[in-house]
């Protein structure tokens, strides 16, 4: 590429053969920086190969959040490819550039979706190689070389080449503060507890009316020495209000975070997540175990940074207030989001090209893979922002095709 190519080949062969397109940027990026020597220095340069869209959101240790809330220095979760970890991983920059045109469109189970731009690194369990070999391998390609040859006949569908899978990571984790009983005591207030002002601050209280976990409850509470005052409802709803000593006690479990879940405890082992999880899907989980409700957005993305530390695929999707009609029965459905779990991470069905015109994004981790969210599903995907110091000539021979360049 560049000059050595120009110098090396006929102008013919460097036209055809698409070089002369590095070579022209070289020039012009060459000629701008010397002409910017006299005033300032450049001691960083970024070539940016692929980017995500606006409404793609980033896993942070303060929850997800969209490009326009990631701040350099927020802890992202990152994908460790050669252990297969999740960890904690510091954005160390992040890049945000205008983009006007195609992208492209991975179509996945359900039709979630990743919009990404050309050049992006994806990575994918091999299908094939784990059906041949009965191991397990990731591999790691540009957004276009995951495509066949074959287009259909609309011409903006391209057919994968070969089957891959989303793949999954496995979360280590530090042990909390918190026993047990305690976990199932928060996950039972979150679900079921409610909490009222008193004349010592706030008194909080857990409702049931399922005598499977009403008694459940009792021996917790037993468990952990706890003596509120009990008493029924109209519906028969068991009801247990704390007193102050005990309300003491919860508060300097959960602190002043109400129906969150304390980032300890996201934070802790995968026995203890699992634990806790368990206990919450007994107060607002469905009975086939495979989904969870909650109404709270902030819970919401809680339980599926759990479920992904968990081993699990996971996905959501807003179900709208609405009535209908069973059996000559009428049944009201509140306004909620419902949270899908499932040992299969799902694999990719489809590649769609697609016009886009808006911002789009990368960040910079260490382990070269992040955790992000688009269409309510959450996917591993890559980290494609890289930086050269100095010999900037050096690096853009290097790469072919960046889709922006970056000085600061």
């Amino acid at each position: 590429s560049g000059i050595g190519v120009y110098r090396g080949q006929e102008f013919q062969n460097i036209v055809s053969r698409g070089h002369w397109q590095v070579f022209v940027a070289e020039m012009v990026i060459k000629k701008t920086l010397s002409q910017l020597e006299n005033f300032i220095k450049i001691h960083k340069m970024y070539l940016i190969k692929g980017c995500y869209d606006e409404s793609t959101e980033l896993l942070t240790s303060d929850g997800f959040k969209h490009v326009k809330d990631i701040e350099i220095g927020d802890l992202a979760l990152a994908f460790d490819p050669k252990s297969g970890e999740l960890k904690w991983e510091p954005i160390e920059d992040l890049l945000i550039t205008y983009w006007e045109g195609s992208m492209y469109k991975l179509v996945h189970a359900y039709d979630k979706s990743l919009l990404v731009t050309e050049g992006h690194t994806c990575i994918y369990e091999d299908h094939r190689h784990f059906k041949y070999n009965g191991e397990r391998r990731l591999v790691v390609r540009r957004v276009e070389n995951l495509l066949s040859t074959k287009w259909r006949p609309k011409g903006k569908i391209k057919l994968i080449r070969d089957k891959y899978f989303l793949p999954l990571g496995s979360w280590r984790g530090r042990k909390s503060r918190f026993s047990a009983d305690e976990l199932k005591l928060i996950a039972w207030l979150i679900t079921e507890g409610n909490r009222e002002h008193h004349t010592y601050g706030w008194r909080y209280m857990i409702k049931q009316k399922n005598p499977k976990y009403i008694d459940e409850i009792e021996k917790l509470l037993e468990h952990l020495r706890l003596d509120p005052e009990r008493s029924v409802d109209s519906k028969g709803s068991r009801i247990w209000r704390f007193r102050k000593k005990d309300n003491e006690y919860i508060y300097s479990l959960i602190g002043d975070s109400w129906k969150e879940i304390p980032r300890e405890i996201l934070d802790s082992t995968p026995q203890e997540l699992e634990v806790f999880f368990n206990e919450l899907m007994k107060g607002d989980g469905h009975n086939d175990g495979h989904c969870y409700y909650t109404s709270n957005p902030k819970l919401r993305d809680q339980i599926q940074e759990i479920l992904f530390k968990l081993g699990f695929a996971t996905s959501y999707y807003h179900r709208k207030e609405n009535k209908f009609i069973d059996n000559n029965k009428v049944y009201k459905c509140k306004d909620d989001f419902i949270i899908n779990k499932t040992r299969e991470p799902g694999s990719l069905k489809k590649i769609e090209r697609v016009s886009y015109q808006g911002l789009v994004w990368c960040p910079k981790v260490k382990s070269g893979f992040v955790v992000v969210r688009r269409d309510g599903k959450l996917f591993i995907s890559g980290n494609t922002h890289e930086q050269q110091e100095n010999n900037y000539m050096l690096y853009l021979r290097k790469i072919f095709d960046p889709m922006a360049v970056y000085a600061s």
